[in-house]
């Protein structure tokens, strides 16, 4: 269970990333800004990465699991 949330952890993460950077840098080229859509994304992921973490805040994790280390081993 744990390894599954971290998993869709690190995939919403991902999202989140990825769209900033593409917004971001089509604001630099062009000043851009972004649509709607490209908004829309951003709150479903952020939407996604928060219900992740009340799913892990509800499993009653030790502090040393939300370690950067333990999180990687998990993942491997």
């Amino acid at each position: 269970m744990k390894r599954d949330l971290l998993r869709e952890s690190r995939e919403a993460v991902g999202i989140l990333d990825y769209t900033l950077k593409q917004i971001h840098q089509r604001q630099q080229r062009f000043g851009y800004t972004p649509n709607t859509s490209e908004v829309a994304e951003l709150y479903n992921a952020l939407a996604r990465a928060l219900n992740i973490v009340n799913r892990l805040s509800s499993q009653s994790l030790r502090p040393e699991e939300y370690s950067a280390e333990a999180i990687r081993k998990l993942l491997d």
